[in-house]
C-alpha cells in the first residue's frame, strides 16, 4: 500500500493554503462526510451523492481556472440528472444509469 501522509504538514508554507488546495479539501471533505452518512442513508442516495461530488468537481474547475466546454457540458447533464431526483427513485436511478454511456460522447464533442 503507498504511503499516503502528508509530508511537511504544519509547515508554515503549507499552513498558507493556495486557493486550489482548499477547494481540493472541501471537496474531499465533502466526500469523506457523505461516506459517513451514506451508511445509514436510503440505496439511492449513493449515486446522488456521487454526482453532486462530480457537479462540485465541474464547478471547482472553474475556480481553479481549468474549466472546460466538456467540463460545462457534464456539468449540465449532471444537472439534468439530478432534477430527475423530484420524479421517484426510478426516474433517478434511470437517468444516472443512462448518463454513464453519454460520456464519451461529451468527451469527445466538447473539447
Amino acid at each position: 500500500m503507498a504511503d499516503r501522509t502528508c509530508k511537511g504538514a504544519g509547515t508554515a508554507v503549507e499552513d498558507k493554503a493556495r486557493p486550489e488546495e482548499s477547494t481540493l479539501f472541501l471537496l474531499a471533505g465533502w466526500a469523506v462526510s457523505s461516506a459517513g452518512n451514506l451508511v445509514t442513508e436510503p440505496r439511492a442516495y449513493g449515486p446522488y451523492r456521487l454526482l453532486q461530488m462530480a457537479r462540485r468537481i465541474c464547478d471547482a474547475s472553474e475556480d481553479m481556472a481549468v474549466s472546460s466546454r466538456r467540463l460545462a457540458a457534464l456539468g449540465q447533464r449532471i444537472d439534468e440528472v439530478l432534477e430527475t431526483w423530484a420524479a421517484g427513485e426510478d426516474a433517478f436511478l434511470s437517468a444516472a444509469q443512462a448518463l454513464v454511456p453519454e460520456l464519451v460522447s461529451i468527451s469527445r464533442s466538447a473539447k
